[in-house]
């Protein structure tokens, strides 16, 4: 007779997960200075706070419809947009406001109703087990707490992805520009690159105006970027793998102009290229 043993600290890998994705409407134009301020007081020395607050005041805006602009005024609230500061500043913001959610809405954490947030700008998912999240999210409390700091939801843009052991491989739901299912990535990210190549089909003949050296990095920068997009993050088996570094040789070869029934082996290819596997990438990416 066989006994079944189970394991109470081995993880459960046959759940269901919920992700809220939600996008926040004109988010860079609603910050409150004074609420940037407040927190930045408390991790900036002096002289900091000072050229921070000099760049956040006399700021103005100018309307357009088409080619007519309007006259400029001046705004009080929201930071500048274009430049590198401006991002650093809605994310410290914005991780402000969720701490603040969580002292306004202790129970939100306490009974697990939103286990992770992740946060990247103004991209936000909230992940949980429980499907009370959607309605959390988009209804009760969540929205509350943005209203508070001048953030507002856009409704119509907010997305909803259930994930399941059967599913997961497969999900179409992108995030940051890479799907979550792998295999819908896999096929997502080469036909982006196959689509990438089409374009630049004439760079690829011109084999006696262009240089092969030209090609390979007009290539590298064009095209085998979208191949290796977020390589690091993607869980690929060694088959789906596989599917990349053929793609690649598929292009490599184009390049070269090699075509049945001539033949090159891939160390050779490698070689007149002076070009790896893309599982070189990603093995590199993750180190």
């Amino acid at each position: 007779m066989r006994v079944k043993k189970e394991y109470s600290h081995f993880p459960v890998y046959d759940e269901t997960f919920h992700v809220m994705g939600i996008d926040l409407s004109k988010a860079f134009d609603c910050l409150y200075r004074t609420f940037i301020l407040e927190i930045t007081n408390t991790l900036l020395d002096e002289d900091e706070t000072r050229i921070l607050t000099l760049l956040l005041s006399n700021t103005t805006l100018t309307p357009a419809i088409n080619s007519t602009h309007g006259k400029k005024f001046q705004t009080i609230i929201g930071t500048p947009q274009g430049d590198s500061l401006s991002a650093i500043l809605f994310i410290v913001y914005l991780e402000a406001v969720f701490r603040k959610h969580k002292e306004l809405f202790p129970d939100d954490n306490e009974t697990n109703h939103i286990q992770i947030e992740t946060k990247y700008v103004d991209d936000c998912d909230f992940i949980a087990e429980h499907d009370e999240l959607p309605n959390l999210v988009t209804q009760v409390t969540i929205p509350i707490t943005l209203a508070k700091y001048n953030l507002q939801m856009n409704q119509d843009k907010t997305e909803r992805t259930i994930i399941t052991k059967e599913n997961c491989r497969n999900i179409k739901t992108k995030k940051l520009g890479s799907l979550i299912g792998e295999n819908a990535d896999l096929k997502y990210r080469t036909q982006q690159a196959a689509a990438a190549f089409k374009s630049m089909w004439k760079i690829w003949l011109s084999n006696k105006s262009i240089k092969l050296s030209t090609r390979i990095k007009l290539y590298n920068a064009c095209v085998k970027s979208i191949l290796t997009y977020n390589i690091a993050a993607i869980g690929l088996n060694d088959q789906q793998a596989n599917i990349l570094n053929t793609t690649h040789r598929r292009h490599l070869r184009h390049i070269l102009r090699v075509y049945h029934p001539n033949t090159i082996s891939n160390t050779r290819l490698y070689e007149v290229t002076k070009s790896h596997p893309i599982t070189d990438d990603m093995i590199k990416a993750r180190w």
